[in-house]
């Protein structure tokens, strides 16, 4: 199975990250990783991009959005 070789709940119970995922609503992936450790790791936020799947999710305005403002607030882009 696909979703044994993802990050085991008890890896990630140990796991540092500041952000969870940036996945799209329609996103197969979604269903089989995110979810699954949703209950396990509710501290990590999760931003759903409406409309999306797994392939065309980078091109929406609102993942492109969300990454700017994640990387502002990291200091990890510069502002124009």
């Amino acid at each position: 199975m696909i979703a044994g070789s993802a990050l085991s709940f008890v890896s990630a119970s140990s796991a540092r990250a500041d952000e969870f995922s940036r996945r799209g609503d329609r996103d197969p992936c979604r269903r089989m990783y995110v979810e699954p450790l949703r209950g396990n790791r509710a501290d990590w936020p999760e931003h759903v991009i409406e409309g999306a799947g797994h392939l065309n999710c980078i091109l929406k305005p609102d993942f492109q959005t969300q990454l700017k403002a994640a990387l502002d607030q990291k200091g990890g882009a510069k502002s124009k």
